[in-house]
């Protein structure tokens, strides 16, 4: 398969956040795969704002019915302006629900009461503001065509390992761009299939839609509770209580990985990946990224670096990447690979604190110190850096902090 090409340098800010952060090995993936569920969890989690059309977006972006790649480039890049500067509306107006729905539930007599709820309370561009402020950060990756239909990548990125791309199928109607569906991923599955397995659930309750959403969100609230002080046993108490038709959706099984992953035990969160795996099919092609996390906790990182690979082959290029890729020869000990592939990501992207954590790291392990030092020289081009506890940072490295080259760099930093 071809690899798709990333648009390296967008125009536009960047939704790059600082903060402290440690090179990535198997013993830090569990903060960082647990905030990859609470990415997108759609579960409960609906957003109090409705997806209206914003009267200042450009319902006349296209003029042509036939689309181009500049003229989805174009939306790339304004739908990515418009998340990073906290505005939702942009990409809720152009969200095609009538095309997000399945035509068989609509006849359902109790259709138009769930779909309008949904449709209100929902908002994907609140979703992923929360997901910018929470510290991620967003870029357009890349389009591409495949026959008739094009779609753009955007991928969403937490230090210090966490990823997840996000795919938008893009169509026309009358003389608009609309977004026809959105592949997530880390859930290996469509937005729309999301719909309307909440929408086929909420038909088929025996109690009504209005009663069970409630009961569900008040559950939900518990569960996010319980978590919250620690108490996972009972949240998986709480959460298994319910009946067997409400363990079969995709509502459970999203906040089931929540509180797997919350447990920071790798006894649990490994079958726990497993079971996610168990529920994606071969063919799926989010599938590689459940496993590279998979791979990664049980320490096969050849096998990773497979799933890497493959992931690229799905998304285009992109300079997490090759970040994460060197994090698993940094695992293996391969320095001048990892140092490498360190290298690649930063000329993809400057402004991430952990691709320069990640070579200068790579550099002490090679000894060489005095290019770890000017590697740190760097960082204050991009960051602030001299709130940093880099005694901490650098524990592991007792021969580095006690070299003469760090010494120096710690008294220029204090002036």
């Amino acid at each position: 398969m071809e690899r798709k090409k990333c648009k390296k340098n967008i125009n536009g800010k960047d939704s790059e956040r600082f903060g402290k952060i440690r090179l990535i090995s198997n013993r830090m993936l569990f903060v960082s795969l647990l905030m990859v569920v609470i990415y997108f969890v759609n579960f409960f989690f609906i957003s109090c704002e409705s997806a209206k059309v914003d009267p200042n977006v450009d319902n006349n972006l296209t003029s042509n019915i036939q689309m181009t790649e500049k003229m989805c480039t174009d939306f790339a890049i304004k739908m990515h302006s418009s998340l990073v500067n906290g505005d939702t509306n942009f990409i809720n107006s152009y969200l095609d629900w009538e095309q997000l729905t399945d035509s068989s539930l609509v006849n359902h007599q109790s259709f138009s009461g769930i779909y309008s709820h949904l449709k209100s309370n929902y908002s994907v561009g609140k979703d992923l503001c929360r997901d910018i402020e929470a510290g991620g950060h967003l870029r357009f990756v890349t389009y591409y065509q495949n026959k008739d239909s094009h779609f753009i990548v955007l991928r969403l990125f937490h230090e210090p390992q966490t990823v997840n791309y996000l795919e938008f199928e893009l169509g026309t109607k009358g003389n608009s761009l609309i977004i026809k569906d959105i592949y997530d991923f880390n859930k290996s599955r469509l937005f729309s299939n999301w719909i309307n397995n909440y929408i086929g659930y909420y038909q088929d309750c025996e109690m009504g839609w209005e009663f069970q959403v409630e009961k569900d969100e008040q559950m939900e609230k518990e569960v996010l509770e319980l978590i919250s002080i620690g108490d996972l046993s009972a949240a998986y108490t709480v959460l298994n209580s319910y009946n067997g038709e409400f363990q079969k959706t995709e509502l459970y099984e999203d906040l089931e990985q929540l509180v797997i992953l919350e447990s920071y035990n790798i006894k649990v969160v490994v079958p726990g990946l497993k079971k996610k795996l168990g529920n994606i099919s071969v063919a799926e092609k989010g599938r590689n990224l459940t496993m590279f996390y998979l791979n990664a906790y049980t320490e096969k990182y050849n096998d990773a670096l497979i799933n890497l690979i493959n992931l690229e082959k799905e998304v285009g290029e992109d300079g997490v990447l090759y970040y994460l890729q060197g994090n698993d020869y940094y695992e293996m000990g391969e320095w001048d690979k990892a140092l490498n592939l360190f290298n690649q990501a930063l000329t993809y992207e400057s402004e991430i604190l952990s691709f320069h954590l990640a070579k200068i790291k790579t550099l002490i392990e090679q000894g060489n110190f005095l290019s770890a030092v000017e590697a740190l020289l760097v960082l204050d081009d991009f960051f602030t850096i001299n709130e940093l506890d880099w005694d901490a940072e650098f524990a592991q490295f007792p021969s580095f902090t006690a070299s003469s080259e760090y010494q120096e760099w710690k008294k220029r930093l204090s002036h």
